[in-house]
């Protein structure tokens, strides 16, 4: 009975991540199309000079380029 469930659940995954994988090339093309349609701002909820200021300026310059 433990094989069954388990050969059930690896079906029931694979089943789950083939749908997945079908939406998401089309979710992406429709966002591609849209996006962005003005500014992007990006805050930060912390002070200036930490990790996390450094990596979200880090991550607008690459945004930026794009």
């Amino acid at each position: 009975m433990t094989t069954s469930l388990l050969k059930r659940r690896a079906a029931l995954f694979a089943l789950s991540a083939l749908t997945l994988a079908a939406y998401v090339p089309a979710a992406q093309a429709q966002d591609a199309a849209k996006w962005p349609t003005r500014t992007v701002r990006l805050v930060t909820p912390y002070p200036t000079g930490g990790a996390p200021d450094t990596i979200a300026r880090v991550v607008a310059e690459k945004l930026s380029r794009k």
